[in-house]
């Protein structure tokens, strides 16, 4: 480039400069200000429909001085053109663009008599040199060479998002205006699903994509359009894809460290474990400790390890563990729990209602599935410093109120199930401490109810129950008598 000179004119700004000028020098309009500083030799962009940097009404020439021009055989003056997105020869880039459509190139084009152009089937390699007679050169205005942009339409991706009743609608739940149709991917770091161009529904995640509603052909990748180039009509056509998406019920996640799990903790969503996850240094949520989970987690075999949970300061809530209380609806398969501690702070359970309260869960409603879920290496740790945790048992007796400290052989180490059926965890090296093992609780020698006088009689924890593992691995509490 160092032997011409290259400018790049918008003419649209120019003319807006033009016109100043024209009220001092009615002579000097933009072309013959280039005319007359020796840049006769012009290149013409035809946007064909498209833009320049995303401005209306823009028009890119690119102009060259004929006495710098490079001499060939012939006596022909050769110049480069130069891409208009050539951020390094031109400084910054002159992006074109045109809505739902692809630049494929730019073309050889003839001017008619008429002024009209036909743009020809040949492709413009740039860095190649362009040679002219310079008889033809009649002024920058009149370029020696037109590039015309021939754009790609986008291919029309009809998606079409499957029914509750496993039906697809008659009509496109989204349409995507697309050069390709990306497929949703998981992001591992955060858990979550990227959607890319695919419609999102409500409490409901993608699962699968199919060319057609008998979901014979699925489709496990991104879809490139599908436009070509017909002859006759000296263009680029495009027929629209139809794709059948087919949702899973609830909101799901893939799981691969522990902090997407944290941070995605709902007590309706669903975990699909793709790693194990150490939970070594970080906060389990209260939403899972302190609250019904009727979520779903598929383990994959992988291991939960490390996890310190602890009691929501909320004391009103009745139910405690790494899961508050684990609810009828939920699943929870093939995953192992290992070296886990529960500390519990008490509770204010003045209303008469009873508490639960375990390592992996307060309680467990009947109807939940439990499959190949193992616990091991468990802690309870009961901080025995809070007297409101025995407070006002009143007519209501210790096996009602705390039935998962009293009442033992639960399926879950130090927590009621209401039905046994179907429950398949597993427990081993269980144990329970306390957090301040010489404090005193103070309860009564029937434990019935609440001292309200200064003679209470005061009990440390291990006078008050007795703690016991059978062959099975179960914890038996028992009040001592």
């Amino acid at each position: 480039m160092n032997k011409k000179l290259l400018i790049t004119i918008v003419i649209a700004l120019c003319i807006v400069v033009a016109l100043t000028i024209v009220s001092c020098n009615q002579w000097d309009t933009p072309y013959k200000q280039l005319n007359k500083d020796g840049n006769t030799v012009s290149v013409k962009y035809n946007i064909n429909g498209g833009v320049f940097l995303e401005t209306p009404d823009v028009t890119l020439v690119d102009v060259f001085n004929l006495d710098k021009a490079t001499t060939v055989s012939g006596g022909k003056k050769s110049i480069v053109p130069v891409d208009p997105a050539d951020e390094d020869v031109r400084g910054s880039a002159q992006t074109a663009s045109r809505s739902n459509y692809k630049l494929e190139g730019w073309y050889v084009t003839t001017v008619n008599a008429d002024g009209s152009y036909t743009i020809t089937n040949q492709k413009w390699n740039f860095g190649d040199a362009f040679s002219f007679e310079t008889s033809k050169v009649k002024g920058s205005e009149n370029p020696v060479l037109v590039l015309s942009a021939r754009w790609i339409p986008f291919t029309k991706f009809n998606i079409y998002a499957q029914n509750d009743d496993g039906s697809f609608p008659t009509e496109p739940t989204a349409i995507v205006d697309a050069e390709f149709l990306n497929y949703p991917t998981w992001n591992e770091d955060t858990g979550k699903l990227r959607y890319n161009q695919y419609p999102v529904i409500d409490n409901k995640t993608f699962d699968k994509a199919y060319y057609s509603p008998a979901m014979s052909e699925e489709i496990t990748d991104n879809i490139q359009g599908n436009s070509y180039f017909d002859e006759t009509l000296n263009d680029f056509v495009t027929e629209s894809v139809n794709v059948y998406a087919t949702y899973k019920q609830g909101t799901w996640y893939k799981i691969y460290n522990a902090s997407a799990f944290l941070s995605n903790a709902s007590s309706t969503a669903i975990y699909d474990i793709q790693a194990d996850l150490d939970f070594a240094n970080a906060i389990w949520p209260a939403d899972f400790s302190s609250n019904t989970f009727n979520g779903k987690i598929y383990g994959n075999n992988h291991t939960f390890k490390n996890i310190s949970a602890s009691q929501y300061a909320d004391n009103t809530k009745l139910s405690y563990g790494l899961f508050g209380t684990i609810g009828a609806s939920a699943v929870i398969e093939k995953v192992t729990f290992n070296n886990v501690s529960f500390t519990i702070g008490g509770v204010d359970n003045s209303n008469g209602s009873p508490s639960y309260y375990g390592i992996f869960a307060g309680k467990i409603e009947s109807g939940a599935q439990l499959t190949n879920v193992a616990l091991s290496k468990g802690t309870l740790l009961l901080n025995s410093g809070k007297g409101y945790m025995f407070d006002k048992l009143d007519a209501i007796s210790v096996s009602q109120k705390y039935q998962n400290l009293v009442d033992g052989n639960y399926c879950i180490n130090l927590t009621t199930y209401e039905n046994n059926s179907g429950c398949t965890i597993t427990t081993s090296e269980l144990s329970v401490a306390f957090t301040e093992p010489d404090e005193k609780v103070f309860v009564n020698g029937i434990y019935d109810k609440y001292p309200s006088d200064s003679n209470a009689v005061q009990k440390s924890v291990s006078e008050l129950f007795t703690i016991a593992t059978d062959s099975n691995g179960n914890v038996t509490v028992t009040p001592v008598a």
